[in-house]
């Protein structure tokens, strides 16, 4: 066994230069290698698929066929919201026909949901109260009383057993989503009541915290960064009050390749130092659109970047879903909008950009192709 001598006990005076020249050399040669070519995060095999899905809407049958057509039945899963304002328009009286079809559409086409539990309307929000507009248009001042959204997530998820993925709001860091500014501790006690009461109506449910916006990259405007939104909510008392945390990793017109993994990888590095670094990750928002406008790749680089996109995630192990956004264009390109500034609790309305998977009358883009070859 060779014995590595210690350059203090080298007494000639030659031999020791020799020795750190040769030194220098090997620590030289370990940076280039070791600095230059190791990934900054060491990141575990994958054990088991990576699931993908789409956010759609599912109201009538095409969505359902488009879905079906991206593979095999049970392998393509859809992000759906369910309106409060829809469903539970005055108190106590419950209006499930619409989701009652949508859930039997999805169930006997063998796409598995996601479903969203969201926002709040005009007569359970002071806020909104005054204002003018459609309710479902003034949803996203949250409700006074936190007790009656968890009654309504509960009553949902007891109707729908079947549905076993249910996702607490959406994007809660961001003005747009939850106003009049973000509210952490505010959203904790949502979370918490929230799932409880789904808990109580379906033991088995998996709930994800509400996808949160990055914060930071292109298009980001009022919004807490994922990372610093989170931290809040562990700090708040959220840790036990979900089963994984909701991501959508959006920076508009900028390659995968330069941002996605640090910006997923900002996420779950919270979730480590607050030891719940053994939850998933769900990407449950993720999409470039197409077009002329400003970030607006062309309909090649948006499958270009969709491939690049799921390998990425692929390669982090933590990541166990992603839902492309959006399953298809929903509004037609050819219908004049009026632009509208936003209110208190709603969002202003301008210009649709294009997400989707296939356009408004159905046909695919070449992101379809490109999604099919990473079913699994």
């Amino acid at each position: 066994m060779k014995r590595l001598v210690p350059l203090t006990e080298i007494k000639d005076p030659k031999s020791y230069l020799a020795a750190c020249v040769i030194a220098a050399f090997i620590a030289f040669g370990a940076f280039l290698f070791f600095g230059c070519h190791a990934t900054p995060r060491q990141q575990l095999p994958r054990t088991s698929p990576l699931r993908l899905g789409t956010n759609a809407i599912l109201y009538d049958t095409q969505d359902a066929d488009l879905i079906s057509s991206l593979g095999s039945p049970g392998k393509v899963s859809a992000r759906v919201t369910y309106y409060w304002s829809d469903i539970e328009p005055t108190e106590g009286n419950w209006q499930f026909a619409v989701y009652d079809d949508l859930v039997t559409r999805a169930t006997n086409a063998n796409i598995p949901l996601l479903g969203i539990l969201a926002y709040a309307m005009k007569r359970v929000s002071v806020a909104a109260a005054d204002l003018q507009g459609d309710p479902w248009a003034l949803s996203f001042c949250p409700p006074d009383d936190i007790s009656q959204f968890a009654t309504f997530a509960g009553t949902v998820a007891a109707r729908y057993p079947q549905v076993q993925y249910w996702e607490v709001w959406n994007e809660p860091n961001t003005t747009y989503f939850w106003r009049p500014s973000p509210d952490p501790a505010r959203y904790v006690q949502l979370l918490k009541l929230s799932y409880a009461a789904i808990k109580a109506a379906n033991p088995k449910a998996v709930i994800v915290l509400g996808g949160l916006s990055p914060g930071a990259g292109n298009g980001q405007v009022n919004t807490t960064t994922a990372a610093s939104f989170l931290q809040s909510v562990y700090q708040d008392g959220g840790k036990n009050y979900f089963d994984a945390v909701g991501f959508h990793p959006y920076n508009d017109g900028v390659s995968p390749d330069s941002y996605l993994a640090g910006f997923v990888n900002s996420v779950h590095d919270v979730m480590t130092q607050n030891g719940d670094g053994n939850k998933p990750v769900w990407i449950t928002e993720m999409g470039w659109f197409v077009g002329t406008g400003t970030n607006a790749l062309s309909e090649a680089q948006q499958a270009d970047y969709l491939s690049r996109a799921f390998t990425i995630l692929y390669n982090l192990s933590y990541v166990a879903r992603v839902y492309w956004y959006n399953l298809k264009d929903y509004t037609d390109p050819s219908t004049t909008v009026t632009p509208s500034p936003p209110t208190a609790c709603g969002p202003g309305v301008g210009n649709p950009v294009e997400y989707g998977l296939f356009r408004f009358a159905g046909s695919p883009r070449p992101a379809v192709d490109a999604f099919r070859k990473d079913v699994q």
